[in-house]
């Protein structure tokens, strides 16, 4: 004897209209769909790390940092470069500001000391679209009352990080503690980048669609 639920809402297959079954079988088809293509992105995606797009561009990219002029520092091993819509992805919340002064391109990298360490002084080198601009950065970022240095065409140094400026170029050398020591390291190391700004191009940055092997 059927239940109460069966006989309320039990259908022939003869009561569902047309419109129903056209909609139901639209319904099934989309579903099928969607299931097939995370089936293929997972297929397609499984086993492959991640790669961010700085890294994929680095692989065959010139070394833009000089050697750092003192024992046991090394320059940086992997340089990553950011064109002006990858900004955030390494100074998200900055990088507005960076835009708004015309930034072509950012690029950055580590030097390292394994003695008494690891140490690491980080280099971020801002390629702006003219002097005025890096000028303006440069002053829009500025310690009030920062002690002066003479390097590039305008330059302070802050809680050991050195800030300076060279024609079109932005530069922060900022090393990874307040020891003395690594201070004068990142004025060494600021002195080097200055001395060859004049001589060494930048790599150009390609868009993103570009570097995708």
């Amino acid at each position: 004897m059927p239940t109460f639920f069966a006989r309320r809402y039990a259908r022939r297959p003869d009561a569902i209209g047309r419109t129903e079954k056209v909609l139901s079988l639209v319904i099934l088809v989309v579903v099928a769909g969607l299931v097939a293509a995370i089936v293929l992105h997972l297929t397609w995606t499984w086993g492959r790390a991640p790669i961010p797009c700085a890294e994929i561009y680095q692989q065959s990219m010139p070394q833009p940092f000089p050697a750092s002029g003192l024992a046991d520092w090394a320059a940086p091993e992997r340089v990553e470069s950011f064109a002006p819509d990858e900004l955030y992805q390494k100074i998200n919340g900055r990088a507005d500001l960076y835009l708004q002064h015309g930034v072509k391109a950012l690029w950055f990298g580590t030097y390292t000391c394994p003695v008494n360490g690891p140490r690491t002084v980080d280099v971020y080198w801002y390629e702006m679209d003219t002097p005025a601009n890096a000028a303006r950065i440069y002053e829009a970022e500025r310690a009030p009352d920062a002690p002066t240095v003479g390097i590039g065409d305008a330059g302070y140094q802050v809680g050991g990080a050195v800030f300076f400026r060279q024609g079109a170029n932005y530069v922060q050398v900022i090393p990874g503690s307040l020891d003395g020591a690594d201070a004068q390291v990142a004025l060494t190391i600021a002195r080097q980048l200055a001395g060859v700004m004049s001589s060494t191009a930048l790599p150009t940055t390609q868009p993103l669609q570009d570097r995708i092997p």
